[in-house]
């Protein structure tokens, strides 16, 4: 964690001077055994992207910020993924943890 300091402050700093908003976006989701938890991510769609409760994304989101393209290809928006692992919300290899609507469906 601590040599990826750099580019995490470097994110930080673009999403704030670019999209005007907050830079760490939480989400709840399902671990293990349904341990429910929330993980976090950098933002990298608009703020209020789900209005009406939550939903998919696609490579051609309308939702998704021009930085935040960026941050998904490169996979930088799930850099702070690495407290909930460092914490022991998540493991580093392992099945994803879901969304609870998605389990519920």
């Amino acid at each position: 964690m601590v040599i990826l300091l750099p580019v995490v402050l470097i994110v930080a700093i673009n999403i704030l001077v670019n999209d005007k908003g907050p830079v760490i976006y939480k989400q709840k989701r399902v671990g293990k055994d349904g341990k429910l938890f929330y993980i976090y991510k950098f933002r990298s769609m608009v703020v209020d992207a789900e209005p009406n409760g939550p939903q998919l994304s696609s490579d051609d989101d309308i939702r998704v910020t021009r930085l935040g393209r960026t941050l998904r290809k490169w996979r930088l928006d799930e850099l702070p993924q690495l407290w909930n692992i460092f914490i022991g919300d998540m493991s580093l290899v392992g099945p994803r943890a879901e969304r609870l609507f998605l389990l519920n469906k």
